[in-house]
């Protein structure tokens, strides 16, 4: 049979999902919408919506936005874009149509606050040259019942910018016809990925259909209101995530476990508790990775002090007034890393309350800490502290423990033990009796406990898979839906399910794990229960809709769970124990993530810059716009995103300027007072996004000096900005700006390239070149002399340089797998351990390695990766050696840094450093600007989160 197409008009709508937001590509005029012809010639823009989700649904059954008990409100902020707003209920937003017939750009961000939550999108652009259009390969399909599979393409004028989720329907062009059409994808719904310029659809009429004729149909793409997920959403820009496998928190603070074996903690730094090293006022509110192990297994927190297990071994650490932290020194200084406690490797849990801890290990039970209610267990009747790990009883099948405020329980051979404090029925014995049980006692006659979780005075255990709750019902935290002062003087079955799995105790809260579903109850002031409310429950609530749930850990006034390796925490925050920096409570999980697909990363003096995925950050000082986000002269210590473009290759930070190459593109923003933005008008006015710097899309690498700039396009080398000491190169004599990127001699094979403060050294066909100031011999020339070199100055014969970095006054480069150093030696920074400050005129070999392959100098430290290990050297006085001593003596020679074999990327400021380790992000070193991406400062790698 022939098949003839019929020309045919297409109405397309389109929509687009992103980040918890859902863009909505519509026509011009919903009343005279865009009609493309059938061979789709038109080039039109189309406008856009935005349509924002609410974060969680309350009700069953279809959802839409007037379904949801919280009302979301909706505002534009950092707003460029004129003419246009958003309606704060529905976040629809209007007046794009007027914006996309310009020709300029203009960026806008989407704030959604719910109850007490805000979040903020990421940065969204509009450029009103390029609008993406949409056509169909085929203007119309000839369909024939029980024929075969048909297939047509969606086209895009270009590639996607983010996700899209596409709801498209089939018509008739002949008559109105209801047609049951068969395809891979039932829902008249599919999803085209980033980066998609097309996407196939296929369909057929199924051959039991009443239609008995062959029919030409086309396709209509509608648009579509994105039916809200279950759990939170979390719109920041970092979507990427850690895997987490155990979490633990307590009042101010909190740690978990990577799948990776990591341990990592955030809240409170007071007492020492997170373990960094620290014990300030200071908060952490991003996860800080805690020591450089990879064996951790377990990790359960107390009020002060926390404690884990790595490889079988207890180390504890924070507050230690009563002998908590188990170390036996009699001591009640506070231990502010973790403090390995005795010698055996054989433990296997832990559970902490504020002034004693209890743990297992090979079966035993073994307390220690205050003992002034008897909780400890000993039996002595003494309210001395017990300042080490004492054995109780005599038993070896010891398999869960517990501790509440001033009592514990356990489970031996499946049998329930409490002891301690029994003033509210805790120990759940049921005599009636408040007197203190100083040793383990026999809680009914059962041996199928299997778990055992307590709160401040209460506690709730699983046996049999059955709930079972006692204690104080102060405020609903027994579950049993009586709310009473009077006491729960023995384990009380909670509702009648037999498939809870795990529980959890926070001090006037409950949370447990029921057939993988998520229950918690109790007191609820601080948003701790976790569905949304401030209210207080005397039942079980279900939180979200999930069934994936594995692991829960209540705290204080805080609640943490893990479901598909992500972690989620809720509740209060005032010590930034949810990783989250408003201090507000969170009413409704929040997933608690960090990035790992970091590529490249520049360090500078105040700020940094980095790509991830294709798409750039930066984060630091804000001054003069060096962070290229439009925003004003801020700290930023949470990486900025950069437009939303995911095709950046390279970013460069330099003093108060930054610059960037996107698909080849050379962009630039900041400080222009010295034309070091290039382009072609130094101004006093700073340049706060990136604008592209001429029309080439040929650049390969870029380098930002302290007022000026060079790059690498086409193997040529071009250098712009100030010229005070000749670090331009061009060799003019003169100290005059250059405002634009002006070629610098007539190679053109250079593969690399290094700016300093005023020196510049660069690498054409393996041979390496230096030029500008030469005070301190950074130069490398052996001249002896102090003047300015003014263009490039080839430095001895070799032609297997790899690579070379350079400082305030110093110079370091890798030849042939060997690393050089060469110039100023104040501090140590050229590392070759002579103790000597006087300056190193020429390349100088540093150590015997033949291994080298990443070299970054900082001001007045060095830092480089020999076979994947890294080494720092130089001046320590704010840490950022990475060594963990926070000394002010320097180090003259290569120190290894942590036992890592993973570095692969490193990058020195002036007085902070940042590397990359497996993709992961790490900073160290001053923080006063947020440039080392969190809040306080560290001495040791630490990793800067999502």
């Amino acid at each position: 049979m022939a098949v003839c197409f019929l020309k045919r008009s297409f109405i397309l709508i389109i929509a687009f999902s992103f980040m918890g937001c859902t863009a909505v590509f519509d026509s011009l005029d919903r009343k005279e919408q865009l009609i493309l012809n059938a061979n789709c010639s038109e080039k039109a823009p189309v406008n856009l919506s935005y349509y924002c989700k609410p974060s969680v649904d309350y009700t069953p059954g279809p959802k839409s936005l007037s379904t949801y008990s919280l009302t979301p409100e909706f505002q534009l902020i950092n707003n460029t874009c004129t003419g246009l707003s958003i309606d704060s209920t529905t976040g629809v937003i209007s007046g794009v149509k007027a914006m996309l017939e310009l020709s300029s750009t203009c960026s806008y961000q989407i704030q959604v606050s719910q109850g007490s939550k805000t979040e903020v999108s990421e940065i969204i652009s509009i450029n009103g040259s390029s609008a993406i259009t949409y056509s169909f390969s085929e203007p119309s399909v000839a369909v024939e019942k029980g024929g075969s599979l048909q297939s047509v393409n969606i086209i895009f004028s270009e590639s996607l910018p983010f996700k899209a989720d596409i709801n498209y329907e089939f018509y008739s062009t002949q008559e109105e016809v209801d047609v049951p059409f068969l395809g891979y994808d039932q829902t008249n719904s599919i999803t085209a990925d980033i980066g998609d310029t097309k996407i196939k659809l296929n369909f057929s009429i199924a051959s039991s259909s009443s239609f008995n004729n062959t029919a030409f149909f086309g396709l209509t793409v509608k648009d579509l209101l994105p039916e809200p997920g279950n759990d939170f959403l979390d719109l920041r820009a970092f979507d990427t995530k850690i895997s987490f496998d155990y979490v633990s928190t307590s009042y101010g603070h909190a740690c978990g476990i990577s799948s990776d074996g990591e341990l990592y903690c955030w809240g409170s730094e007071r007492d020492g508790k997170i373990g960094n090293g620290n014990n300030s006022s200071n908060n952490i509110y991003t996860p800080q990775r805690i020591s450089i192990s990879n064996t951790w297994e377990r990790v359960e927190l107390g009020k002060n002090h926390s404690c884990g297990i790595n490889s079988g071994e207890l180390y504890c650490w924070g507050k230690d007034d009563y002998g908590q932290v188990g170390n036996g020194g009699g001591s009640t200084v506070d231990v502010n890393v973790a403090e390995k406690i005795g010698s055996s490797n054989t433990w296997s849990a832990l559970s902490l309350s504020e002034f004693h801890t209890c743990g297992i290990d090979n079966g035993e039970l073994y307390c220690w800490g205050a003992d002034f209610y008897g909780q400890v267990g000993n039996g002595s009747g003494s309210t001395s502290n017990i300042e080490a790990p004492q054995k109780i009883g005599s038993s070896n099948s010891w398999s869960d423990i517990t501790v509440g405020e001033a009592f514990s329980c356990g489970i031996d051979a499946g049998e329930l033990y409490c002891w301690g404090s029994d003033s509210s029925g805790e120990v759940g014995n049921g005599s009636g009796s408040t007197s203190n049980i100083e040793s383990p006692q026999k809680i009914g006659s059962s041996n199928t406990w299997s778990s055992v979780g307590a709160g401040n005075s209460h506690a709730c255990g699983i046996n049999n898979g059955e709930l079972y709750c006692w204690g104080s019902d102060s405020i609903g935290q027994i579950g049993n839906g009586s709310v009473s002062t009077a006491k729960v003087e023995a384990p009380q079955r909670i509702g009648n399910s037999n498939k809870w799995s795990a529980v959890a105790g926070g001090e006037l809260h409950t949370c447990g794990i029921n057939n993988n579903e998520l229950y918690c109850w109790g007191y609820n002031e601080h948003g701790q229960v976790g569905n949304g409310s401030l209210i207080d429950f005397e039942i079980p609530q279900k939180i979200s809709n999930s069934s994936s749930w594995i692991l829960i850990e209540a705290g204080g006034y805080q609640s943490c769970a893990i479901k598909n390796n992500d972690l989620y925490c809720w509740g209060k925050n005032n010590n930034g124990q949810l990783a989250n920096s408003n201090y507000k409570a969170i009413e409704i999980p929040l997933r608690i993530g960090t990035s790992n697909n970091w590529e490249v990363i520049s360090s500078s003096q105040y700020h940094n810059c980095a790509t991830n995925g294709g798409k750039a950050f930066c984060w630091g000082s804000g001054y003069s716009e060096s962070l290229g986000n439009g925003s004003i002269s801020n700290i930023r210590s949470i990486p900025q995103l950069i437009n939303n473009s995911n095709k950046w290759s390279a970013v460069s930070a330099g003093y108060n300027h930054s610059c960037g190459i996107n698909s080849g593109a050379l962009y630039c923003w900041g400080d222009d007072v010295f034309g070091q933005v290039g382009n072609g008008s130094a101004s006093t006015v700073d340049i706060d996004s990136p604008q592209q710097v001429g029309v080439s899309y040929e650049w390969s690498q870029i380098s930002m000096g302290y007022y000026y700039s060079c790059g690498i396009k086409s193997g040529e080398l071009y250098c712009w900005g100030g010229d005070n000491y000749g670090q331009v190169g061009n060799g003019s004599g003169s100290t005059s700006n250059i405002e634009s990127p002006q070629k610098i001699g007539v190679f053109i094979n250079w593969s690399h390239i290094s700016t300093g403060r005023y020196h510049t050294c660069g690498i054409n066909s393996g041979e390496l070149y230096c030029w500008g100031r030469d005070d301190f011999g950074q130069v490398g020339n052996g001249s002896g002399s102090t003047s300015n070199i003014e263009s490039p100055q080839k430095i001895g014969s070799s032609n297997t340089w790899s690579e070379v970095s350079i400082g305030l006054f110093h110079t370091c480069g890798i030849n042939d797998g060997e690393l050089y150093c060469w110039g100023r030696d104040a501090y140590g920074e050229v590392g070759n351990g002579s103790g000597s400050t006087s300056n190193i005129e020429i390349p100088q070999k540093i150590g015997s390695s033949n291994n080298w392959s990443h070299i970054s100098v900082g001001s007045y430290h060095s830092c480089g990766i020999n076979d994947g290990e890294l080494y720092c050297w130089g001046s320590d006085s704010n840490g950022q050696l990475g060594n963990g001593s926070l000394s002010t003596t320097d180090i003259e020679s290569p120190q290894k840094i942590g036992s890592s074999n993973n570095w692969k990327y490193i990058s020195a400021g002036t007085s902070h450093t940042c590397g990359l380790q497996e993709s992961k992000l790490f900073c160290f070193g001053s923080n006063s600007y947020g440039q080392s991406g969190f809040n306080g400062k560290t001495d040791v790698p630490t990793l800067v989160m999502k």
